[in-house]
């Protein structure tokens, strides 16, 4: 068994807990964050706990360690992971600065990986498993997540997450690179409403129509007051739309596969944490997610 540290006991990483519990491969032996309070803290009983991730890193014997703090935090976080040996696993997006991501980026699965948990959703993996698509004309993904208010003002306590095109975008990527290579994107129409106050997005359409490529549309939206999401597939004979709000498949309005035994997101890194090693993504794949983000915001 590998041994697994986690850094971040915020609301995220409650969702880590059951998959790391599950996990064949891997054993959670500490948890760590700087506030003694935090919400996820009596969740891990009988866990060494710590406020410094300096002092457990160097302290106890891990072979991984799970980042689930903000963005901003991730790459000090990791190099520091790199200095002492152990291999990290960071939440998305690998942080919000595009310099900083150059920084990582060269070391991505040797030393770190990152977690594209909306990847390994239940109807996702029953998706790639069952359904056999032929020639794909259209992906339409959309998202929605209730950050903002109608009038685009990003709630304070998510502005780290760096806007809707950072945060949410990175997700989409990673899910429509599941169909389409994505380092054949080469460029994307991209328009982008930001927070008056603070600059950064909070809704955000992208369009690419590229050769032999299906066409892609790409809608993020903060300001609709309600979490959705949502994958149409439109192929020569069908179109597929897979619900991920209800962990559902349909086919031309046929409901073709359903379960939601466990909640969405637990089921998310139940996945990822089960599949482990084989979850992880291409370095090339991940390094191009986070070109588009960058060079597109």
């Amino acid at each position: 068994m590998l041994k697994v540290g986690l850094i971040g006991l915020g609301e995220i990483a409650k969702h880590h807990k059951l998959g790391l519990e599950k996990s064949a491969v891997l054993e959670l032996v500490s948890v760590c964050d700087r506030n003694p309070k935090a919400a996820a803290r009596n969740l891990f009983p009988g866990l060494p706990f710590y406020t410094d991730s300096h002092e457990m890193i160097e302290r106890e014997p891990l072979d991984i360690v799970v980042i689930a703090t903000p963005p901003e935090t991730h790459t000090s976080l990791i190099q520091d992971c790199i200095r002492h040996g152990i291999f990290a696993l960071s939440e998305k997006p690998l942080d919000t600065s595009w310099d900083n991501c150059l920084k990582l980026l060269p070391n991505i699965n040797k030393s770190f990986d990152i977690i594209y948990h909306w990847m390994f959703s239940q109807e996702v993996l029953w998706f790639k498993r069952c359904i056999r698509l032929r020639k794909i004309q259209k992906i339409v993904i959309a998202v929605s997540d209730p950050y903002a208010d109608a009038n685009g003002n990003i709630d304070p306590e998510k502005r780290a997450l760096g806007g809707s095109w950072i945060d949410s975008g990175v997700n989409v990527l990673s899910m429509l690179s599941l169909w389409v290579d994505i380092r054949r994107i080469k460029s994307l129409d991209i328009c982008h409403e930001r927070d008056a106050s603070c600059g950064i997005p909070y809704h955000t359409q992208a369009v690419s129509k590229e050769g032999d490529l299906p066409e892609i549309v790409l809608d993020i939206r903060w300001d609709c007051g309600v979490n959705f999401k949502q994958t149409r597939i439109v192929t020569e004979k069908h179109t597929y739309i897979l619900n991920h709000t209800q962990q559902a498949v349909f086919r031309d309005d046929e409901e073709i596969f359903r379960d939601n035994s466990i909640s969405r997101l637990d089921r998310h890194y139940y996945n990822f944490y089960t599949l482990y090693p084989s979850s992880l993504i291409p370095g090339k794949t991940s390094t191009r997610i986070h070109e588009l983000i960058f060079k597109n915001l």
